[in-house]
């Protein structure tokens, strides 16, 4: 599910889709999809990748060796990125933080943001759970506070791009963490596992309903590219629902094969669309016709195809070939 939202938003199809209804200058049942549903995937694999590690409960020095690989997993592909695309950071030292802080641009963002909670992860592993609870609830009012601070200054966040800010996943490692300390108990006790899954759901709604209330003018929104009436990750209700969202998965026994397979290679895929995503998208829009359901075949294809290719290239990879 996650990668298919990723991949949605980096086709813009909610907002193609919205721009194609009857009421494309004015907010849309689309623009809530984006900002509600989409825009949990993000927060979502980051709290899965810290929910992994932690329940692992790992010793320094699996933690420090997974700090390394990440680093690498960030040089490799935003290196890749900048020669693909000739990136270059603007002048000055502040252009040079912010150009890698972006992963050279655009979507590699994911990777500094991965390091960095896995950094915080690190940092605060060994803290008491009252230690952790204070954390989350600094990082989220920081969260909130920034948010509502810019809602207040003419809704800057369409103005200023904020999806690449770390401050907005900083409540991650705590709510990963947390997870992963009472993720035994709630396994066994099925009544317990339903009250903390209404709580997130319960907040989750409260914080979209504070959020929306705040949001930028549907007229205005909705004259500007993206759509943007909230911004895409500096909220909190993207996180609680993709909390819930694995809360509830935990407790589903298996997936179809189907799934596993689009799951297995997630990364693989995030990884290579971003080279081929518009290249692809031009020549399925030439031959089914330019229209936003070119981008729903894009999509699947992309899925699919990014899958295969991810196990091609993992084989190359282990056969040595490459």
């Amino acid at each position: 599910m996650f990668i298919a939202f990723v991949v949605s938003m980096h086709l813009n199809l909610a907002q193609e889709f919205a721009q194609a209804s009857g009421n494309a200058h004015s907010l849309t049942g689309y623009d809530i999809l984006l900002s509600q549903v989409f825009c949990m995937a993000v927060p979502g694999f980051l709290l899965i990748a810290v929910f992994l590690q932690a329940i692992k409960n790992p010793d320094w020095s699996k933690v420090r060796a997974h700090l390394v690989d990440t680093f690498f997993l960030y040089a490799f592909w935003v290196g890749g990125w900048i020669v693909w695309t000739h990136g270059r950071p603007e002048h000055g030292v502040i252009g040079l933080i912010k150009f890698f802080l972006k992963g050279g641009g655009w979507a590699f963002y994911f990777f500094v943001i991965l390091l960095i909670v896995h950094i915080v992860y690190a940092i605060i592993r060994k803290i008491p759970n009252k230690g952790l609870w204070f954390g989350l609830f600094l990082a989220s009012a920081l969260v909130m506070g920034a948010f509502l601070t810019m809602a207040l200054r003419s809704h800057a966040w369409t103005r200023i791009e904020t999806y690449w800010w770390p401050i907005c996943f900083l409540p991650i490692p705590f709510m990963a963490l947390l997870l992963a300390r009472h993720w035994p108990a709630l396994s066994v006790n099925r009544m317990l596992h339903r009250r903390v899954l209404l709580t997130s759901i319960v907040l989750a709604v409260a914080a979209g309903i504070i959020e929306w209330i705040c949001a930028a003018d549907a007229t205005d929104a909705a004259k500007l590219p993206l759509r943007p009436f909230l911004p895409e990750y500096l909220r909190m209700s993207p996180m609680l629902i993709a909390f819930s969202a694995i809360l509830a998965a935990l407790k589903f026994p298996s997936a179809p094969q189907w799934i596993r397979f689009i799951a297995r290679n997630s990364l693989g895929i995030f990884c290579l669309h971003v080279f081929i995503l518009r290249g692809l998208h031009r020549v399925i829009a030439s031959v089914a016709g330019p229209s936003e359901w070119s981008l729903v075949l894009t999509l699947f294809v992309v899925l699919v195809g990014g899958a295969f290719a991810t196990e091609f290239v993992r084989k190359l990879f282990r056969e040595r070939l490459v």
